[in-house]
């Protein structure tokens, strides 16, 4: 099978809550940290020595049926989500009722 490599910005940031280190590969700064939960978007924003490693050129390789089993788990957890949605939304109108 081949291996696919792309280009990706690397970032090593230290949670400003709870001190994980977190590997971050995505473009985007994180909204929430992945092990405690709270939010720190902010933060690393406005505090950038908490981001300890930025590597704009790093590889990150992958097999491409990987790729589609992960594309498969968003579609997944996206029906989930919506599922949950229908659901809660059917619950509060029950709620509104009584």
């Amino acid at each position: 099978m081949k291996v696919r490599v792309e280009t990706v910005t690397y970032r090593s940031i230290q949670c400003p809550q709870c001190g994980t280190l977190l590997c971050w590969i995505i473009p985007r700064l994180p909204n929430y940290c992945t092990e405690c939960g709270k939010g720190i978007f902010l933060e690393l924003r406005h505090h950038p020595e908490y981001i300890l490693f930025t590597d704009d050129t790093a590889a990150l390789s992958f097999k491409p049926d990987e790729a589609k089993t992960v594309a498969n788990m968003r579609k997944i957890i996206r029906h989930a989500e919506n599922k949950l949605r229908f659901h809660q939304e059917i619950l509060s109108q029950v709620k509104e009722i009584k």
